[in-house]
């Protein structure tokens, strides 16, 4: 969970923090964000099964 968590906050900064137009109060709306979250999840959850 600790490293799904680390993938998470780094494509957190990567796509969201680093985006000169993103505001802190607007809800996150980033497609390359969401696609590689869910990636990222996937990945993760695959590993657990597997």
């Amino acid at each position: 969970m600790e490293a799904l968590l680390k993938v998470v906050y780094e494509l957190y900064t990567d796509y969201v923090l680093k985006n000169p137009f993103y505001e802190m109060e607007i809800p996150i709306q980033f497609e390359l964000f969401d696609i590689n979250l869910t990636q990222a999840i996937q990945k993760d959850r695959v590993a657990l099964l597997g």
